[in-house]
């Protein structure tokens, strides 16, 4: 069994996901993965559109739920490339069926993506939508949509001495000290012509699902950069679209009334909890946007210029 962390879970998986931070026993909640198929369960399924709308038209991507309410299921079915994923309903539990000669590390891929953040979030431990970096002891945390240069920001960062903690899925927990940005997912999800402009070395980039050209995105990993243990959150930033024209970055605080609704709109995993659950997720973001620094972002639509301010941007963004 392989073990792996995740926004503040334990993950134990007879598959390997190299896309995880490495761990050790110890959390509280654990989550389990392992070959199966959702057949085997014996139960009635029901369609659950719950996440249909972010789902591209390419892909074909079915959602169910037992009639009983006690698992979740996820077909996907992306050019003849097939996986058939169930997530009991307390997150705790995954079961993975794929189709005949899919490749493991694609299907890996998918667990680490939107699979683990549905699970993660049913299971208490939720997740935000972001990529967390960490420098001199302190996180921060780059929310926002595909596009907003979330990832290209991340690696010039990176460049500078900033080491990764995850990308993509970020795990929030209070502590008596305050809020802390957990460890999670180990490389960065670019688009190759990012990956080309930003300069990225052939040795730490590989396709992700090279049998899938619209999934086409590169994972880029230094190992020298990897952040295996919590750090304090110092500051969240909600990325928007890059702007043409800019010669810096904009930064401003948002509003306080502001920040819970964009820390809640940016929770990852699209099957939302019990309401004792989402009672709870409400009350931690709550937490977060009354003791740490939310602000907005907007960066150069010029990915070399990024490269070359990072440093000057490191110091404003760690500020």
């Amino acid at each position: 069994m392989h073990r792996y962390q995740l926004g503040a879970a334990q993950i134990v998986s007879e598959m390997a996901l190299t896309g995880l931070a490495e761990g050790e026993a110890g959390e509280d909640v654990v989550i389990s993965i392992r070959r199966g198929c959702a057949d085997e369960l014996g139960l009635s399924w029901l369609e659950h559109a719950d996440g249909a709308e972010l789902t591209p038209d390419w892909v074909g991507v079915r959602y169910q739920r037992s009639t009983e309410s006690s698992w979740y299921r996820v077909s996907y079915d992306y050019h003849g490339h097939i996986a058939d994923i169930g997530i009991r309903a307390d997150g705790r539990e995954i079961i993975v069926h794929a189709g005949e000669g899919e490749a493991d590390s694609e299907v890996a891929n998918l667990i680490e993506g939107p699979i683990l953040a549905r699970a993660t979030r049913l299971a208490g431990r939720p997740c935000l939508h972001a990529t967390a970096l960490e420098a001199d002891g302190r996180a921060i945390a780059l929310m926002g949509p595909s596009g907003a240069g979330k990832s290209s920001l991340a690696w010039a960062l990176i460049e500078q001495g900033c080491g990764l903690l995850s990308d993509d899925m970020v795990g929030i927990t209070q502590s008596a000290d305050g809020p802390m940005a957990h460890p999670g997912r180990t490389c960065l999800r670019m688009w190759p012509d990012s990956v080309r402009r930003l300069g990225v070395g052939e040795g730490l980039a590989a396709v992700l699902f090279p049998t899938t050209p619209e999934l086409a995105k590169i994972g880029v990993r230094d190992p020298r950069r990897g952040i295996q243990t919590a750090v304090p959150l110092h500051a969240v930033y909600r990325l928007s679209p890059r702007r043409a024209g800019l010669t810096s970055a904009v930064i401003d605080d948002l509003p306080p009334g502001e920040r819970l609704a964009e820390l809640a709109a940016n929770l990852h995993g699209m099957i939302a909890p019990d309401p004792a659950r989402r009672q709870g997720e409400l009350a931690l973001l709550a937490k977060v946007a009354s003791r740490t620094a939310i602000r907005s972002l907007i960066l150069p639509d010029d990915l070399g210029g990024l490269a070359r301010t990072a440093k000057d941007l490191k110091q404003r963004l760690f500020a």
